[in-house]
């Protein structure tokens, strides 16, 4: 059971997106992004929703 609960929080803490804290634009699609929404970095370093990023599997 504490195995799991682990193997869970890992995979978490290791995830690179987060979510947006402010309200921002995405440099990818140019639609607002807004707080409390899913984001990553692209590989220029710039903040885009998940589902913009390059390589992303999430349909938008």
């Amino acid at each position: 059971m504490i195995f799991v609960f682990l193997m869970v929080y890992l995979s978490v803490c290791n995830s690179n997106d987060v979510k947006a804290k402010f309200k921002t634009t995405c440099s990818e699609c140019n639609a607002p992004i807004k707080s409390g929404a899913e984001i990553l970095k692209n590989p220029e370093g710039k903040w885009v929703h998940k589902h913009c990023a390059p390589n992303s599997e999430e349909l938008p």
